[in-house]
């Protein structure tokens, strides 16, 4: 036998026992997971079965886009947060990050895009004033958990946007941010057929009782969730190449405002109109007509069944003097102005406010029933900024107005280049965020939304507002980002 024959004789025998020594070794590797599965079923059962089931989950995610496990993360939003017991997280948080590991999983194999946004900058600065604020504040326990969510939703800002690293995969947060709140608004929907709304709107006027609120905690919260879900809507309505598509998502985001009708929320009638007026003149989409035959649709059926209780509910704004959800807010106004006089700089420190508000009541009693109220009840502000202001001071809303007014900027900034260029994917994609960025400021006022994981979302949008992500190389105006 020849050298070479010699050589490729040893070189098949090599690979045929790697071959072997593979094939034992996953053989040991299999019945090592089988036995833990049955050990694990054996000692803990159901328990046992669902750890097995979400460790499976987990291994399927990593090696998915993070847009998966995120799509599983945004259900979950719609309701409140699930205890496991035994375990120092929730399962809406298990979610949050599974999406975290998919997306690191998903960066060592490169495949995420490098965020190099100055405003990752200063979204960093405030996360870090709001964590510290928050850690340092007057309620230490309660500050650590607020500074803990500032830090992951941070992270998980920065993760998002890292994601979006084509325009294809806009359009699908787009599709699965619309879809889910879709869902969402059925399932209110099936609420106030259970409890036949129209039924007891008639027999008693607008009451709490005839008021749907989802998965959410009140009727308040369910109709923000739906309208957040508009502006995604008409994106695919405005960016979508396919005609059905487009009719679909127009048709989605005006049932996710018939939805959030039901909810008798004063404020939601008003941002209804403002979302409708704002969406019409911002985004650059076709067929017009569509739009407004379906406006015109919606505004009939309104008419023709729940408008006079829509009246109804605008005028009991006559009647606050006796409206307890409106003292409730009336005291918290009292109160976080008495802490922002106390700390004017700082405030009493980020999530404070429900635990340390019986150090503030004001000297001439002047609130309506919170001076009676035990002093260990939470009390939450309502308010946002409000909340902003008694808690982290006047360095918290400089710092905040100022993080709105720089997205407000850069996506204005990028609408003007986009319009030089008719880049319609751009232009729609600022009009997003900035009809977005109207909405979590006007609707702050209202609702203490800082620590929303959807108003975080937001802000990872934000970073795509820069001129090393939506500039072709080569190519960047005078003004760019």
């Amino acid at each position: 036998m020849s050298g070479f024959g010699r050589q490729l004789t040893t070189r098949r025998n090599g690979h045929i026992m790697r071959a072997l020594w593979q094939t034992m070794l996953a053989g040991a590797a299999l019945a090592a997971v089988v036995m833990a599965i049955i050990m694990m079923v054996m000692n803990f059962g159901v328990m046992g079965l669902a750890a097995i089931a979400g460790m499976t989950l987990a291994a399927v995610c990593v090696t998915l886009h993070p847009l998966v496990p995120f799509t599983l993360y945004f259900g979950t939003l719609f309701f409140t947060e699930t205890s496991i017991p035994g375990v120092p997280v929730t399962a809406n948080q298990v979610l949050g990050i599974l999406f975290l590991a998919s997306w690191f999983s998903w960066h060592l194999r490169g495949k995420t895009m490098s965020i190099r946004s100055g405003f990752l900058w200063l979204l960093g600065f405030v996360a870090l004033y709001f964590a510290l604020n928050g850690a340092a504040g007057e309620n230490t326990a309660r500050g650590l958990v607020h500074a803990r969510y500032v830090v992951i939703y941070f992270a998980m800002a920065c993760c998002l946007a890292s994601s979006l690293t084509t325009e294809r995969t806009v359009m699908a947060l787009a599709w699965i941010i619309t879809l889910l709140t879709l869902g969402g608004g059925c399932a209110g929907l099936a609420e106030a057929a259970e409890k036949n709304t129209f039924a007891l709107l008639l027999a008693g006027g607008v009451n709490h009782a005839a008021r749907i609120r989802g998965a959410a905690p009140n009727p308040v919260v369910f109709a923000w969730q739906m309208l957040y879900g508009f502006p995604f809507a008409f994106y695919i309505y405005a960016q979508s190449r396919n005609a059905a598509a487009r009719g679909f998502a127009l048709a989605a985001g005006f049932f996710l405002m018939l939805v959030a009708i039901l909810t008798f929320n004063r404020q939601t009638f008003i941002l209804i109109v403002l979302l409708l007026a704002v969406c019409a003149l911002l985004y650059a989409y076709p067929n017009r007509k569509m739009f407004l035959a379906m406006l015109a649709a919606v505004i009939a059926v309104v008419a023709a069944t729940i408008l006079p209780f829509i009246i109804q509910r605008m005028f009991t704004v006559t009647e606050l003097g006796r409206d307890i959800s409106f003292l409730e807010r009336y005291d918290s106004l009292l109160l976080g102005l008495e802490m922002f006089r106390a700390h004017p700089v700082i405030g009493v420190g980020l999530g404070s406010f429900p635990a340390v508000w019986g150090n503030y009541i004001p000297p001439d009693y002047s609130t309506y029933y919170m001076q009676f109220t035990e002093r260990s009840r939470l009390k939450y502000p309502d308010f946002g900024w409000l909340a902003l202001l008694s808690e982290t001071g006047l360095a918290g809303i400089v710092l905040c107005a100022g993080l709105f007014g720089a997205i407000a900027a850069r996506a204005w900034r990028a609408r003007r280049w986009a319009t030089a260029r008719k880049d319609f994917f751009v232009y729609n994609l600022s009009a997003t965020l900035l009809t977005l960025l109207i909405f979590i400021v006007i609707t702050t006022a209202i609702q203490d939304t800082f620590l929303y994981v959807r108003v975080w979302m937001v802000f990872g949008l934000a970073l795509l507002m820069d001129r090393h992500i939506l500039l072709p190389a080569g190519s960047e105006p005078a003004d760019a980002m």
